[in-house]
């Protein structure tokens, strides 16, 4: 059984989640990178769905995830990833995602990650779907239908015409209905690029759920509620892991009295859409709905890491303003990735990085002090997914410390925000 070939026009025999494949973000014609890489991650795929048929049972994919590894202790991890078949299928599994997704097949991907199935059996029958879509005429003439209505258009207008009536509609749908479903958010300018990223891969319903669990569960809460606390302590936690990860560019930022929220603040709340390429922040979407938020962490720092050299000769803000939010691109993508940085961490001369095998699974390390090797090869994703998880340096941000930090920071705005009302 072979599902795909470079040269066949044969269609996945797989369930897709979305009735217009022409859709799917798919790598440019002219990155040969990307394409190469997405013709070996489709060998992989297809390597596990020819063993495995029940690799699309959403429940299947769910359990996975979820597998025991994720509470237990290094000794515990190790006798696990040695015997346990299911934590050795989690383990094969992340690696393969970590290593792309095709186009094709993230739909069924990224919802079943999610658990969007389970999310729609627990809502109550007046929180499904279609009873939800019958509702949407309350918010007629409300703050909330005049910004989504103004953001439709704004969506991907580069792929979506002004004229595909039966996108902007699906669009429409999911963001109404979403708002009905929770009304302490409502609606967020930029919640409407996660949703139109997601209709690209797979259709209304699945994406209205996959839309309320990645903003529910996987993403920490408030992220996009009026106040944005979620997104404001996010940007604070990756301050801190800037400082702990790489203190001597942190050490720049403090001695230019540099803010960086004006310029991570739309890394947080788009989950990277409009910062770089569409089909790199799908790769890392890959890893998002597997791993959870903290890769977000882990891929700003990365994207940090690739201006270091410019970044190190800065002598005020406004020059860091410029390295990392570069005008001259157009709209799309306001972050150009420099492909062979040195490592500034701190923690060593050299440069520590494992690579993907054939099969996905973790290679042999390798060693280097800058590494145009490493990356000139490769597509912006691919480069972004290889330094965020290879790097020795950067491999441990640990959803515990994540979660301290969180904590700490939600306290610290809490009583900043007490302080401020007693003032009033």
């Amino acid at each position: 059984m072979f599902l795909f070939s470079s040269g066949s026009s044969a269609k996945p025999s797989v369930p897709t989640r979305h009735t217009r494949p022409y859709m799917f973000v798919k790598p440019d014609d002219d990155d040969t990178a990307a394409q190469k890489e997405l013709e070996a991650a489709r060998l992989r795929w297809n390597s596990l769905v020819t063993k495995y048929s029940n690799v699309w049972d959403e429940q299947w994919l769910w359990d996975n995830r979820n597998s025991p590894l994720q509470s237990s202790g290094p000794l515990r991890k190790k006798f696990l990833q040695m015997f346990n078949s299911k934590v050795k299928m989690r383990k094969r599994i992340k690696s393969l995602i970590r290593g792309g997704v095709p186009p094709e097949f993230r739909g069924n991907v990224w919802s079943s990650c999610a658990g969007s199935n389970a999310k729609k059996a627990l809502a109550s029958p007046d929180e499904q779907y279609q009873v939800l879509l019958t509702k949407i005429h309350r918010l007629d003439g409300t703050s909330i239908a005049v910004d989504i209505e103004k953001d439709l258009l704004r969506t991907f207008p580069d792929r979506i015409a002004t004229t595909d009536t039966e996108f902007i509609s699906s669009l429409r749908n999911v963001l109404y209905a979403y708002a009905v479903r929770n009304n302490r958010i409502g609606y967020c300018q930029s919640m409407n690029y996660l949703c139109g990223l997601l209709l690209l891969h797979m259709d209304e319903e699945p994406a209205f759920w996959t839309l309320s669990a990645l903003i529910e569960d996987i993403l920490p809460p408030n992220y996009y509620s009026a106040s944005l606390l979620g997104g404001r302590i996010d940007q604070q936690v990756f301050q801190s892991c800037l400082a702990w990860k790489l203190p001597k560019i942190y050490e720049v930022f403090r001695n230019t009295n540099t803010m960086l929220e004006p310029v991570i603040c739309p890394w947080f709340l788009c989950l990277y859409v409009n910062v770089i390429p569409l089909y790199a922040v799908c790769r890392i979407w890959d890893c998002l709905f597997w791993e959870g938020s903290t890769v977000l962490f882990r891929i700003g720092l990365t994207m940090i890491t690739s201006k270091s050299h410019e970044l190190m000769r800065a002598r005020d803000f406004i020059t860091i303003y410029g390295i990392l939010k570069n005008s001259a691109q157009p709209a799309s993508c306001s972050f150009v990735l420099e492909r062979a940085p040195d490592s500034i961490s701190g923690s060593s001369s050299g440069t520590t990085r494992r690579t993907l095998t054939d099969d996905g699974s973790g290679g042999s390390l390798s060693h280097s002090g800058s590494n145009p090797s490493f990356s000139s090869s490769m597509s912006d994703g691919e480069f972004l997914i290889q330094s965020a998880f290879g790097y020795r340096w950067l491999k441990s941000v640990p959803q515990s410390k994540v979660d301290e930090l969180r904590k700490r920071f939600l306290e610290l705005m809490t009583i900043s925000e007490d302080l401020r009302e007693k003032e009033r």
